[in-house]
């Protein structure tokens, strides 16, 4: 109307122009010292970082092992990359002490120099239970060790400062750990926005979820750390498991303004906030993965530093080696991420560390059959009416489906698989070559074992096995359930008869059973407690030590050959069943409605909607993750 015309010169505007202009590039750093630096000399992103801590200094040292360990494992890969060969990176001790020394060092900035004796109470105020005399050695050994690079020490005063190049590096970390949790919470947001409808039912805006979310991972971290560390510790290591989760939830609005509801309104609110937890930590982004994996290894670290200051002697109980017997249940989901973006393929990625770190991947030939079961059930499940099929969706046709893939496409798609005629070999032949997973027994093994141990094991999966089948009405017939039964025993039982061929060393037993079948947890329980049985040390490993174990254990060097390998945050969590056959009916007819389009696009319609679906908390969801183990 009046000829004007606005030139909008936004964030986007300045940063596409600030470079090579030297009177921008000027303004640019005045306004980053009078405006940035300030926030980030701040307890801003610490606080951000690290809320359920007690204590400033417990915080920050949060926040640097995060940076400190991430450091470590970056220069780690640039050193193997210059060297064509894997290299080692520092001790978990000294990576904990020297975050610990930049911790005191950074909070004191202001104040220039620090002596020596200052900065022993002040990390011995963050590790108040240890011996001081073994601290203050480990703390001197760390000064010597940066001196220099890091620190500058003023010898006759005795008293330290970061360099001038350190802090300007911390500053620019700080800054890098902000934009990642800036990242954190739009993610947070993108998920939450997802349960609007359930929200507005217990009148909660989308909005106030974030800060509950966060705090509540925070404390599934804090706790989960805590967990790894008494495994280790004392020498427990076989599971620590996602129970806590939704008590971390709990605890997290109990710390907020709504701690007074009513219980069923509770309830149904870490209901929501849980799912959101499992959606964030088992679908993020490749940065908001990174994030999380780096804040999970430094509660973990904060956790070990809380039960000893040498952690690297206790991880010296842990093999860097060995021979991890897969389930069932942990092979079925590689299937399904062959469907998926490299990014999303968490079991692989788990056990591709695993074989970088030495390991021996192996399953039996009654997994192996299993496998070849359940396959033939989706096999099944495609070519019949979904709304007259009779039980659960298959596990790996519901992975299928939510890709968006069509119903009609998913035999061409298992044959990748197997074939029509030697359907077991071709199976042990994908997993060979595509995982190094091979195929031997544990017959032999099983046979040596005592009579009594061999019964009592069958005994109890058949029993449960039973009872499962009975409790969700499956169609099963006891003699395959039976067969089932004795190749869990096989597993089992075998791996125990394994261990008693192995040499005794500090570093513990070689051989494990990965799984993540609740029952194999509890079956130290039942033979010691039902059969008065000692069987002495549980072989069952949990797929979430692993991936914790490989993140912070002993062989993480190796672990991590992979720069594109992001190890998983979450593995128990996330595999809870959505689909029902008016949910499959329902994706069809989208797949019908878009048949103009092009195929990428009718997927991405398609997954959408079952992504949608799943966020409508019912009876199915409410299931839980145990069913779907149980129906796997």
């Amino acid at each position: 109307k009046f000829g004007l015309v606005l030139d909008i010169h936004d964030s986007h505007w300045f940063l596409d122009r600030y470079r090579g202009d030297v009177h921008l590039e000027l303004i640019s750093e005045d306004l980053a010292k009078e405006v940035v630096d300030p926030f980030l000399q701040s307890a801003g992103v610490i606080e951000r970082t690290a809320p359920e801590l007690t204590g400033s200094d417990a915080q920050s040292a949060l926040v640097f092992l995060q940076l400190q360990y991430q450091d470590d494992a970056k220069g780690k890969g640039q050193r193997a990359k210059g060297k064509g060969q894997r290299a080692k990176g520092k001790g978990l001790t000294k990576v904990s002490f020297d975050a610990l020394v930049r911790t005191v060092l950074w909070n004191a900035v202001s104040q220039q120099k620090v002596h020596r004796s200052d900065i022993h109470t002040m990390i011995m105020a963050i590790l108040p239970n240890h011996d001081q005399n073994r601290v203050c050695t480990l703390v001197d050994s760390s000064l010597a060790r940066l001196n220099k690079k890091v620190v500058r020490h003023f010898q006759k005063s005795d008293e330290f400062c970061l360099t001038h190049d350190e802090t300007l590096r911390v500053e620019e970390r700080m800054a890098s750990l902000e934009l990642k949790n800036i990242e954190l919470d739009q993610e947070i947001d993108r998920i939450s926005s997802g349960y609007e409808k359930a929200l507005q039912q217990l009148e909660v805006e989308v909005s106030a979820v974030g800060a509950v979310v966060k705090v509540s991972l925070n404390y599934f971290f804090l706790n989960r750390g805590e967990s790894f560390a008494t495994a280790v510790v004392q020498n427990r290591i076989s599971s620590i498991g996602f129970v806590g989760l939704e008590k971390s939830v709990e605890s997290a609005i109990n710390d907020g303004s709504n701690k007074d509801w009513e219980i069923v309104k509770k309830k149904r609110f870490v209901e929501i906030i849980s799912r959101i937890l499992r959606e964030l930590m088992t679908e993020p982004t490749e940065v908001v993965q990174n994030h999380l994996r780096s804040k999970a290894d430094a509660y973990t670290l904060f956790a070990f530093l809380e039960q000893t200051p040498d952690i690297q002697n206790v991880m010296k109980k842990l093999i860097t080696d060995g021979i991890i017997w897969l389930d069932t249940i942990i092979i079925l989901p590689l299937l399904v991420e062959s469907l998926y973006q490299e990014n999303y393929r968490r079991f692989s990625h788990m056990l591709s560390a695993a074989v970088n770190s030495g390991f021996q991947l192996k399953c039996t030939g009654g997994v192996i059959e299993e496998v070849d079961g359940h396959l033939r059930r989706c096999l099944s499940f495609s070519r019949i009416d979904t709304s007259r099929w009779v039980g659960s969706v298959p596990f790996v046709s519901e992975g299928f489906l939510k890709t968006g893939q069509p119903l009609s496409g998913m035999a061409q798609w298992l044959e990748q698989f197997r074939g029509n005629h030697r359907s077991e070999d071709d199976i042990a032949e994908y997993l060979q070559r595509f995982h190094k997973i091979s195929t031997a027994s544990l017959l032999d093994e099983l046979e040596s074992a005592p009579e009594d141990l061999r019964q009592a094991s069958r005994e109890i999966w058949f029993e449960e096995r039973k009872m499962s089948r009975d409790k969700f009405n499956n169609q099963t017939d006891d003699n395959t359930l039976l067969r089932i039964a004795d190749h869990d025993v096989e597993n089992f039982v075998g791996v125990l008869q394994a261990r008693k061929k192995e040499d005794k060393t500090i570093r513990g037993y070689r051989t494990w059973w990965l799984t993540l079948d609740s029952l194999a947890f509890r079956m130290y329980g039942k033979l010691r407690d039902g059969w008065n049985m000692d069987i002495g040390s549980s072989p069952v490993m949990s797929a979430d030590f692993l991936a914790n174990y490989l993140s912070v254990g002993p062989a993480r060097s190796r672990s991590l050959a992979d720069d594109n390998a992001i190890l998983p945050v979450a593995l128990d969590v996330g595999l809870v069943r959505e689909l029902t056959p008016q949910l499959i009916l329902e994706a069809e007819k989208i797949r019908k409605e878009s048949e103009s389009m092009n195929e990428h696009v009718i997927r991405r319609r398609v997954r959408d909607s079952l992504d949608s679906a799943k966020r409508t908390i019912g009876e199915i969801t409410q299931k839980g993750v145990e069913v779907t183990f149980e129906e796997m």
